[in-house]
């Protein structure tokens, strides 16, 4: 069965990712362009493909610190996050340099990838970001503040005056404030968007209806915005 066969018969489609390169988001627009034009739905290309690229990018970054980490095991005491804060700016600056490529080659060794299923049911879209890494508690109370700051906001720059003083750095935050404001300018419930920890992954779940009033609800949204962008 063809990709093409595999929407018109609302069944799942799987796009495996050991890094995030030109490849992957070729796939991954193709797959939403095809989806969303047998909805006339091809406006919601650009909002819905930044959302899934960054929750991908975010999956394949925690494949990546897994490796990384993977002798470290975190523990409660305040010594051990002080620690965990310096190994983690370590990571960081590992990302930045040509040792990306290298946590790259060890994870297709490993098999350690992120899993991106695009699932739709009639008019329902949803998209799953798996990655097989479950989230520390830590990892995890850092996303949940971020969501609930982020459900709080207007703009990202409501977002950056609330956590200006914010001693976690932890880096997923932005993104996540991001696909926030892409929900609300689609008009959809914030529940549609969730991120849960099970005991061997993680994943993260976007659901979309495509529907009229869904596209009216952004073409406003898009509208506004640009005329409070004029009028500055």
């Amino acid at each position: 069965m063809d990709l093409a066969q595999a929407i018109q018969n609302n069944r799942k489609i799987r796009l495996h990712a050991y890094s995030v390169g030109t490849k992957i988001e070729q796939r991954t627009q193709r797959i939403l362009q095809m989806v969303l034009h047998q909805h006339s739905c091809t406006e919601l290309l650009s909002p819905l493909y930044t959302c899934i690229k960054e929750l991908l990018v975010n999956a394949v970054k925690a494949n990546y610190k897994n490796i990384f980490f993977e002798n470290y095991t975190p523990s409660n005491d305040p010594g051990s996050i002080i620690d965990y804060q310096k190994a983690l700016e370590m990571f960081r600056l590992e990302m930045s340099h040509q040792e990306a490529k290298n946590f790259e080659r060890i994870a297709r060794q490993k098999d350690i990838r992120a899993e991106v299923i695009f699932h739709l049911d009639n008019n329902d879209f949803t998209v799953e970001v798996h990655n097989p890494v479950p989230m520390t508690d830590m990892e995890l109370q850092t996303v949940q503040k971020k969501l609930h700051d982020a459900r709080e906001c207007e703009d990202i720059t409501d977002y950056f005056l609330m956590t200006e003083d914010d001693p976690n750095k932890e880096g997923a935050g932005l993104g996540l404030v991001l696909i926030s404001m892409i929900i609300k300018s689609l008009g959809i419930p914030e529940s549609s968007f969730f991120i849960s920890r099970f005991d061997s992954s993680t994943v993260a779940s976007l659901s979309v209806p495509l529907t009229s009033q869904t596209l009216e609800h952004f073409r406003n949204n898009t509208a506004d915005s640009e005329t409070s962008a004029a009028g500055m």
